[in-house]
């Protein structure tokens, strides 16, 4: 079940300095992959038509975004929208529910606005806004570029249900530092910062060794073992 998203601001120039650096043409470019790796994935025709038919206007409405002069105001862009204008980012983002713009945070509304592989931790906090979901990107898009492309270049030969087991494990022990950083009131590392990643591999190789203890058989321990060997060669990155 998603959070409800904090509708606290964040800095107008945060997000002047993110759009600086994303174009029409990186959308476009972004959401085309996307469409490519949603037919690898065997996703079914109606959805691969949904893509067809609405990726084009999600880019459009972008364009008019940045044009708008209400760049550094995402929510009352958002609320200038026609209803068919909503109704494409909502498709594209594959939200369940309609957008209420006065109910966003900025990160969230700025990121329904961006490919999910584009949005943006505007709080770097660990976690990723759109729309009123909390969601999980690793690397975060402000994570250093060396370690994404060496990210990329090192998990380019799993599976799909192996990265996203290795992104899962990942999400799931953000939540985890997220919650012992509040109950110990410290101070949380920003998802910018090499050591945050390193934090977060290490608790996750951690967890996962504890976890071996408790699998219910030597199929499931393999898996565990592999996850662990994937996540060391990710940690020699950082």
């Amino acid at each position: 079940m998603p959070k409800t998203a904090d509708t606290g601001s964040s800095s107008n120039g945060d997000i002047s300095v993110i759009l600086s650096a994303i174009s029409p043409v990186d959308v476009k470019s972004a959401l085309a992959e996307r469409r490519v790796q949603a037919e690898k994935d065997g996703a079914s025709a109606d959805y691969l038509e949904m893509l067809d038919h609405e990726l084009p206007r999600f880019v459009d409405i972008f364009d008019k975004f940045l044009n708008s002069g209400l760049a550094d105001d995402p929510r009352s862009f958002l609320a200038r929208l026609s209803a068919a204008e909503l109704t494409t980012l909502q498709s594209v983002q594959s939200l369940a529910d309609p957008i209420r713009p006065e109910s966003l945070s900025v990160e969230g509304a700025v990121n329904l606005l961006l490919p999910r592989s584009l949005s943006q931790d505007v709080d770097k906090n660990g976690m990723t806004s759109v729309g009123t979901a909390q969601t999980f990107v690793f690397p975060s898009t402000n994570a250093p570029a060396d370690f994404k492309a060496a990210w990329e270049a090192k998990t380019a030969n799993l599976s799909f249900a192996q990265r996203a087991d290795l992104e899962s494990a990942l999400w799931q022990e953000s939540l985890r530092y997220q919650q012992d950083v509040k109950l110990n009131k410290a101070d949380a590392l920003s998802s910018a910062d090499p050591r945050y990643l390193a934090t977060l591999v290490d608790r996750t190789i951690s967890f996962a060794m504890f976890s071996l203890n408790f699998q219910p058989g030597p199929e499931q321990r393999a898996n565990v073992q592999a996850q662990i060997s994937q996540l060391r060669d990710l940690r020699e990155l950082i």
